[in-house]
């Protein structure tokens, strides 16, 4: 990338592929105390059509302007949390980008088989129906699109809950790990049991981080379904004395290896004396419960 003067404004613009990149470059060209006055990012049509290039550009005070107020320079502590701040949000929409690509990916593949209403309709994702005809197709030999074939591999291979949506009632705690599916399954039960007219709550438990309660937030809106959000573990027994207002309460837990849900951890004691909660064990689609002794 480059950088480009602005003459009427007296700005330089600082072009780069990433933010992270174009501060690099901002700090090597122009040093610590740099004055940083906006940045953007831009999307432009390649020559001939070809499709379209992005970048960040970032606006720097060139030196010498007269008026300018030039701020306190930033400590280097300053500096060094807002660069780890930087990469922080770009890894994270790094692993958001790659997570779109996977499910429309999926989706695409699953749309096209009419076997997909079995799981998808009992609140599976789409990656997951993908990698579960994966499996069928490539240990039987089978077809993707073999109803009876697929049903009684489903049946031999995956553990299950001997539950169906009539008698899915009460409170419901879903363990397992994030990279599970975990959430996704929450969500589309939560979502099946509103469409059956079943006054239901959600309860995210000690979400990862804010794109979680985003998502559920969403999520409720376009189900309409109650959900909450628990951060701090004391408001468990507040908010416990309102889930009998409920026909269904589904818990998406965190991690088994938190603190929280450690033997003597705060969840751990609190499921422990909730005997009447339904327990959903969510293994990944590759494991085995006998294999998971520790839990």
């Amino acid at each position: 990338m480059q950088t480009s003067q602005q003459a009427d404004e007296g700005l330089v613009a600082v072009k780069a592929a990433t933010l992270q990149d174009a501060y690099r470059r901002v700090k090597k060209d122009f040093g610590d105390d740099a004055v940083i006055v906006g940045s953007r990012t831009v999307t432009r049509r390649q020559d001939h059509g070809l499709g379209r290039d992005r970048y960040v550009e970032v606006m720097v005070q060139a030196d010498g302007q007269a008026g300018v107020r030039r701020p306190p320079a930033k400590s280097s502590t300053e500096r060094r949390d807002m660069a780890a701040e930087v990469a922080r949000i770009e890894d994270l929409a790094a692993i958001l980008e790659e997570q779109h690509a996977r499910l429309v990916k999926g989706t695409a593949r699953v749309d096209a088989n009419p076997l997909s209403g079995i799981l998808t309709g009992a609140g599976a994702s789409a990656e997951t129906v993908a990698h579960l005809l994966t499996r069928f197709a490539g240990e039987t030999g089978r077809p993707e699109h073999d109803r009876p074939g697929f049903l009684s591999w489903l049946e031999e291979n995956l553990p299950a809950s001997n539950s169906d949506w009539a008698g899915f009632y009460g409170c419901h705690a879903f363990l397992g790990r994030s990279d599970t599916g975990r959430s996704d399954l929450v969500l589309g039960a939560a979502a099946e049991l509103s469409a059956r007219k079943r006054r239901t709550l959600m309860l995210s438990i000690m979400p990862a981080h804010r794109g979680e309660v985003r998502r559920l937030q969403a999520a409720a809106a376009a189900g309409s379904f109650d959900a909450a959000v628990i951060q701090n573990t004391d408001r468990i027994a507040a908010v416990a004395e309102h889930l009998g207002n409920y026909d269904a309460v589904l818990l998406d837990l965190p991690e088994i290896d938190t603190p929280a849900m450690s033997p003597g951890g705060t969840l751990h004691r609190w499921l422990a004396a909730n005997e009447g909660f339904h327990r959903h064990l969510v293994l990944p689609l590759d494991g085995d419960v006998r294999d998971l002794a520790d839990m």
